[in-house]
Parts: C-alpha cells; sequence; structure tokens
C-alpha cells in the first residue's frame, strides 16, 4: 500500500491545490486547511483562487468590487508565497459541465501541466542529534503568537 491508503503512489506524487475564492474571510481557513494537509504529509503545491473579475467587468457598477479584490489578490499573495498560485476569472456563467470545466482549466493552467507538482516543500522532518531527536514543521504564513508547544 502507498503512502496514505493510496495504492502505487509515492508520497512525493501527491499534492493538492486549495482552491482561494478571494473573500478575506476564506483565506485564513485555506491557510489552515495547507497547513493541515502538510501535517499529513501531502504536498500543497499550488493555490487556485476562484472568481477573480476581469477588468471588462470592473467599470462603473463594479469598480469598487475590484479594487476591493485587488487588494485582497495582494493579501493573497503575501499568505501564500512561495506557492504559485493560479488565477480563474469570473465567469459569465456558473462553471457546469466537461466543456466549461475544460475551459477553465485552459483559464487557470493556460499552457502548464495540471498533473505537474508546482512546488515541493517536506513539511515535516525529523533528525537526531546527540541523545535528542528533533521535529521540524514547516508552518508557512503561520504566526508565532498562533502557536502553543507543550
Amino acid at each position: 500500500m502507498g503512502a496514505h491508503g493510496f495504492e502505487g503512489v509515492a508520497a512525493e506524487e501527491l499534492s493538492a491545490g486549495p482552491g482561494v475564492d478571494e473573500l478575506f474571510s476564506l483565506m485564513d481557513i485555506k491557510r489552515y486547511e495547507r497547513e493541515g494537509l502538510s501535517l499529513f504529509g501531502f504536498i500543497v503545491d499550488c493555490v487556485i483562487v476562484n472568481r477573480v473579475m476581469p477588468e471588462a467587468a470592473a467599470k462603473d457598477y463594479f469598480a469598487k468590487w475590484r479594487e476591493i479584490q485587488t487588494k485582497h489578490l495582494s493579501e493573497i499573495d503575501e499568505r501564500f508565497s512561495p506557492l504559485p498560485i493560479f488565477h480563474a476569472k469570473w465567469f459569465e456563467q456558473e462553471v457546469v459541465g466537461l466543456k466549461f470545466l475544460e475551459r477553465m482549466a485552459q483559464e487557470i493552467y493556460g499552457e502548464n501541466d495540471p498533473i505537474k507538482i508546482f512546488h515541493q516543500e517536506h513539511p515535516i522532518s525529523m533528525k537526531k542529534e546527540g541523545n535528542e531527536h528533533l521535529i521540524f514543521l514547516s508552518l508557512p504564513n503561520t504566526l508565532k503568537e498562533e502557536l502553543d508547544v507543550w
């Protein structure tokens, strides 16, 4: 049995790309989700930001929405660095059906192979130094105040 119950698949071949709606409140949830996946050995290799308002729609009535969204997109860049960040525009209708999913995939990945692992980081490592056993956890973008070690 392979890593995490996936027969024939090594852990370094598994990755997850959490989708993030640009709404600010969801960013912290997705950040914790990324860290939680990391603790179980999954590689989070990219972030997909959904429903990015196209420039053409950001006129008049939606101008303020686009301004707010632009600030949120900048925050996403900061919070999820160094992961590659892909964007999916806010389509003119709901993404339903295979053809529309293919269109969305093209929008997100362009010429990139979506199967590719875009960023590889080993979130947990252990090391023995003398009589001590040390564990190293990569908790990207976690603030020191958020940690409690006992």
